[in-house]
């Protein structure tokens, strides 16, 4: 009697286990939290889970989607440039940028959009930081889910482990729970890739407006650019060279362009000590894409940085920027000047200011830097009483200056 209580007991709990798991296992494939499944059983208009999982999900949707067409980059990309934009004529469309991406993730995650063979198009709005040396994958970087390897060979797609992660942990649960309640994730993303803008605002808001938005960015912003060396990466300018050279094998238009940081973000690259390794950077890119140009194989790359009307746009003590969210994102509304920039040119859409953008040689670089030098110092004389306050707000972070 003895026994069979306690092999009832055994099978009795075991069952219940296993109920449990299934239950588990069927709750979190419904919600679908991380989009690693091409479709939700259980729809919800917002999945709050893809920041925190951000390199997962964006990987399984370019899986899922197939997208003609990919925007990549960092967060300037995700919060700035908009899919819907009509002067893309390769479609779907997906914003692939990535927070805080390196070249290497950029490239890897090219290689992944363009293994279905259906990729025809690439924006790639670039970032200074990017190209540091001191600028590594992130920690949720996975080799493992990308449909291509390294070198570029076809790999079987490694599923299990995401769909573990996406059906049997605590995260998935907590995960399904925060989905199908709609709580909002701490950044949040359309389907197509992007974040939303409403809720970019709210954040600014919710910090005070646009002024607080920007001294809280870079207050947190400028310790770490003090840190990180100035040393532009030899590997990530392969990474761009391997990018393009894969682009003209698969026939991919790869449209290439400098982010319009704010000219107060600039400037605290100038008070970090980056002001000569970012023109070091812009130049070296430039001549690396310059053969490619000369052959009429791509247009040349687009820079939106330096100081004009948009970058030096006022910041409002309170309310909304047109333009910014901070000094180094910027809104959707610029971000529409971009791609009508970088595309327009092909396909007679709306007039850009003439002044937002420059294509750049080699040739036209030297009065570019001119130009930009100049524009820098107007804006530096107009703005004397901010630039105090930015040097004041940099102060404490900057190392004592030694006396000799």
């Amino acid at each position: 009697m003895h026994i069979s209580k306690h092999r009832r007991f055994v099978v009795w709990t075991t069952f219940t286990m296993l109920v449990f798991l299934a239950g588990v296992i069927l709750f979190n494939r419904a919600v679908n939290p991380f989009c690693v499944f091409p479709s939700d059983w259980l729809a919800t208009p917002l999945k709050p889970e893809t920041f925190t999982h951000l390199r997962l999900v964006k990987a399984a949707q370019v899986r899922h989607l197939q997208p003609a067409t990919i925007l990549l980059g960092n967060s300037r990309v995700e919060t700035g440039l908009f899919p819907g934009h009509p002067a893309f004529s390769q479609r779907p469309v997906y914003n692939l940028g990535l927070s805080q991406a390196c070249t290497y993730e950029t490239l890897r995650y090219f290689q992944h959009a363009s293994a279905g063979g259906k990729l025809r198009q690439a924006v790639w709005l670039m970032d200074y930081a990017a190209f540091l040396e001191s600028s590594v994958p992130s920690p949720d970087f996975s080799e493992s889910r990308l449909a291509l390897s390294a070198t570029g060979e076809p790999e079987g797609y490694s599923f299990m482990m995401d769909w573990a992660q996406s059906l049997l942990t605590e995260d998935a649960v907590s995960g399904s729970l925060r989905t199908l309640l709609k709580r909002k994730g701490e950044k949040s993303y359309a389907v197509d890739g992007a974040r939303i803008a409403s809720e970019e605002r709210a954040r600014v808001m919710q910090k005070g407006g646009s002024l607080p938005a920007f001294l809280s960015y870079e207050r947190h912003q400028f310790p770490l650019q003090v840190k990180q060396p100035a040393v532009i990466s030899e590997a990530a300018l392969g990474h761009l060279r391997q990018l393009l050279e894969l682009a003209r094998e698969r026939h991919v238009e790869v449209r290439l362009g400098i982010s319009p940081v704010h000219a107060r973000h600039l400037e605290l690259l100038q008070i970090a000590g980056h002001g000569p390794a970012y023109k070091e950077w812009r130049r070296r890119v430039v001549a690396l894409v310059e053969p490619l140009v000369a052959t009429r194989a791509m247009k040349p790359i687009v820079d939106f940085s330096g100081y004009n009307e948009y970058t030096t746009e006022a910041v409002p003590q309170s309310g909304l920027a047109r333009w910014y969210y901070e000094s180094s994102h910027f809104t959707m509304e610029l971000g529409d000047l971009v791609l009508s920039r970088l595309l327009a040119p092909d396909l007679d859409l709306k007039t850009v200011p003439e002044q937002f953008g420059s294509a750049l040689t080699l040739a036209s670089l030297p009065t570019h830097e001119d130009a930009i030098e100049i524009a820098r110092q107007a804006y530096l004389s107009e703005r004397a009483a901010e630039i105090v306050q930015l040097h004041e707000m940099t102060r404490p972070f900057l190392p004592p200056v030694k006396i000799k």
